[in-house]
């Protein structure tokens, strides 16, 4: 049987508990009694401090086995909700979230958003050239987020096939998103503005350069 001073130093541990004593039946939320209960859903530290205050009146009357303590325990803990965390590998987390054309020769996470919202991410895969044409529209009003993409994926499809007309649409995509993401609030820290520019720069550097090899 668990003692006196164990289950008092339990009751103890619960912020805002100090004597000890188990609330008269009756007593509203704030006693913990188990008239709160019937109130409505309590929180996982009101319902804890009311077992372990139950606990404490119960072993100092010695009314309780030391069993029954035990089974009010483990029940207890097979109700409360399991909390977990799991610790990612920096490095591979830092690739994940800097992935894109240039790094890992894939588009990034941004581009495959704007691409899974169109319902053009496994289109993408089996005609890039028609997937880049319904991307672009009229061409007209377009998005930062579309043309962030348009950038990105057609300087993927130009590094696929070697085409440089294709490498030239990426700098011109790339120029107009970062004319248009610089008035906006935030744009220092969007990192798209430091792969667009490299696209920008790489983008007319094939493109103006001697057709390349595809892929």
């Amino acid at each position: 049987m668990l003692s006196q001073s164990v289950s008092s130093r339990l009751v103890g541990c619960i912020p805002g508990e100090q004597g000890g004593s188990l609330p008269q039946r009756g007593a509203g939320r704030t006693g913990t009694s188990r008239a709160a209960f019937d109130q409505g859903p309590m929180s996982d530290s009101d319902e804890l401090r009311y077992v372990l205050r139950m606990l404490d009146a119960s072993i100092r009357s010695r009314a309780l086995p030391a069993a029954a303590v035990l089974a009010m325990l483990a029940l207890f803990a097979a109700c409360a909700t399991p909390i977990g965390v799991t610790r990612a590998d920096t490095q591979a987390r830092y690739h994940e979230m800097t992935r894109s054309v240039m790094s890992t020769g894939e588009p990034s996470a941004g581009s495959e958003i704007v691409l899974r919202r169109l319902g053009l991410a496994e289109r993408y895969d089996a005609d890039p050239v028609a997937t880049l044409t319904t991307l672009r529209g009229t061409g007209t009003d377009l998005s930062q987020d579309r043309l962030f993409a348009l950038a990105e994926l057609s300087f993927l499809y130009a590094e696929d096939a070697g085409l440089p007309e294709y490498y030239l649409a990426a700098a011109v995509y790339a120029y107009t998103f970062m004319m248009e993401r610089k008035v906006a609030i935030g744009a220092g820290l969007d990192p798209r503005m430091r792969l667009a520019a490299d696209i920008y720069n790489l983008g007319l550097s094939h493109g103006l350069s001697p057709a390349r090899p595809a892929g």
